[in-house]
């Protein structure tokens, strides 16, 4: 929690209470703030917050028939090619994705205890959710990527990995925006229960 820029990061808003703002100075970044869902409801798309998703997820399953398997030690390589075309696809430089992180997220998932599906179109590897549960009932959401060729797969990996989980978790953590313009609004049309903001705190000199 303690960086080495000299404050503490990410602080819950509950916590604020013990950080006096004579003492410390207290900032948050909306692009630091996690979307938060009920499971449920990403299980279901039920409802016009969701008529655009689920458009998309009946055209995918109009289109497609996927296969998916629990990722592993034995076809991590094939989420890894996943990634490959995913950061290609997005014609930005690796350092301005997160492209590093999570691949090695995939090189260390089974030392790191990680969750994840890896998905199949057609015999070839099309996608894959990576996470792990942050408490008992919310599940944290990494990594999801998938190939622009695939027409809903986002919706369907969302969808599919709700389905999954919600007999466990009551909500799923997508994490932060970034500060992404696409990528908010992108979140915001899930339909998010909450947006939890985290805090930076530093001790005033």
């Amino acid at each position: 929690m303690a960086n080495d820029g000299g404050f503490f990061f990410p602080i819950p808003e509950a916590w604020l209470p013990f950080f006096p703002e004579h003492e410390f100075a207290i900032t948050s970044d909306d692009g630091e703030s996690d979307y938060i869902y009920l499971t449920s409801n990403m299980a279901s798309f039920t409802g016009k917050q969701y008529t655009r998703h689920r458009n998309h997820l009946n055209q995918f399953f109009g289109a497609y028939r996927p296969l998916d398997q629990a990722l592993n030690a034995d076809n991590v390589q094939d989420a890894a090619a996943v990634l490959q075309h995913w950061q290609e696809e997005s014609l930005l430089a690796e350092n301005k994705t997160d492209y590093s992180v999570c691949m090695e997220a995939l090189q260390k998932f089974s030392e790191l205890a990680l969750w994840g599906t890896l998905y199949y179109i057609e015999g070839k590897p099309a996608g894959f959710i990576v996470g792990e549960a942050l408490s008992k009932d919310t599940f944290c959401l990494h990594f999801a990527k998938g190939s622009k060729k695939y027409h809903g797969i986002y919706e369907f990996m969302f969808n599919d990995t709700a389905i999954k989980l919600q007999s466990q978790y009551q909500y799923l953590n997508l994490e932060e925006d970034m500060g992404n313009g696409n990528l908010r609004r992108t979140k915001k049309s899930y339909g998010p229960e909450r947006i939890l903001k985290k805090y930076r705190v530093r001790l005033k000199r």
